[in-house]
C-alpha cells in the first residue's frame, strides 16, 4: 500500500479507505488508487 500511496501522491490511510470503499474518499482519488492497485 505504501508504494501505491507514493505513486498516487496520497497517504497510506487514503489508499486503505479507497480500497475498502469508505465514502469519505473522492471518486477521482478512488479510481486512481484502484487503477494502481
Amino acid at each position: 500500500m505504501k508504494d501505491i500511496a507514493q505513486a498516487c501522491g496520497v497517504s497510506v490511510a487514503t489508499v486503505s479507505k479507497a480500497l475498502n470503499g469508505q465514502p469519505d474518499i473522492g471518486e477521482e482519488t478512488r479510481v486512481r488508487v484502484c487503477e494502481m492497485a
